[in-house]
């Protein structure tokens, strides 16, 4: 009988782990910028179009709305598709494509100029952006497995180290600028930037792999 000798993916590649961890700490932290942006929707609207109280309330229930909306679809979306085409893409699908829209939405409210349709981009906004919410904590289990405490932990703590420098440079950016849409266009950005590594992410590979059980390693060594 031959003993088997490991392979680089049994014995876990140390410049995937590498890549993995950077590329999900980069997500995580553009994602923590995409993340003050839209939560500061609510002052950008009131600052740029002048809300009243009572349209300032319904506009933030619009906003909450599509985040509930989006975060419960998001969540059923991806996992029917991952009963469909597979682990990889069904996460993929979601995530990037989600990232991408809401980017797109991002871009598309600092280019508009009416109030009613600034509330009704943010809000798809919001949608699609929480549409990536499960999947990204999906993704953590997936690749992290037994150590997906850790990764959901760095994934968090990029996100919020984001999202306090995103708030602090949109403020910095409406001064400079003197506009409230100046901020939007690189925020937008970096979503866009997000999206794309979103779908580098590879589910289906764990960073550790996980030792196989005994009586499947000697019906694979015999």
């Amino acid at each position: 009988m031959r003993a088997h000798t490991p392979t680089l993916l049994e014995r876990g590649s140390t410049l995937y782990v590498s890549l993995t961890s950077v590329v999900a700490a980069t997500s995580g932290l553009l994602f923590g910028f995409d993340i003050a942006v839209i939560n500061g929707a609510i002052l950008f609207l009131r600052q740029q179009f002048g809300l009243s109280e009572v349209e300032t309330e319904a506009a933030a229930g619009s906003l909450l709305a599509g985040c509930v909306f989006g975060a419960s679809f998001g969540g059923w979306l991806s996992d029917t598709l991952v009963k469909r085409i597979g682990l990889r893409w069904g996460r993929r699908a979601v995530g990037g494509t989600g990232l991408a829209l809401a980017a797109s939405f991002l871009l598309a409210t600092a280019l508009t100029h009416g109030k009613l349709s600034a509330v009704v981009l943010l809000t798809l906004g919001y949608a699609s952006m929480d549409c990536m919410l499960p999947v990204s904590w999906s993704v953590c289990l997936d690749v992290g497995r037994r150590y997906a405490g850790a990764v959901t932990g760095a994934m968090n703590m990029a996100g919020q180290v984001g999202s306090f420098l995103s708030s602090v440079a949109f403020g910095y950016l409406v001064n400079w600028f003197q506009s409230y849409n100046a901020p939007l266009f690189p925020m937008a950005a970096m979503m866009f930037v997000s999206a794309a590594l979103f779908f580098t992410i590879d589910p289906t590979r764990q960073l550790v792999e996980e030792a196989a059980p005994a009586a499947a390693r000697h019906v694979r060594d015999s």
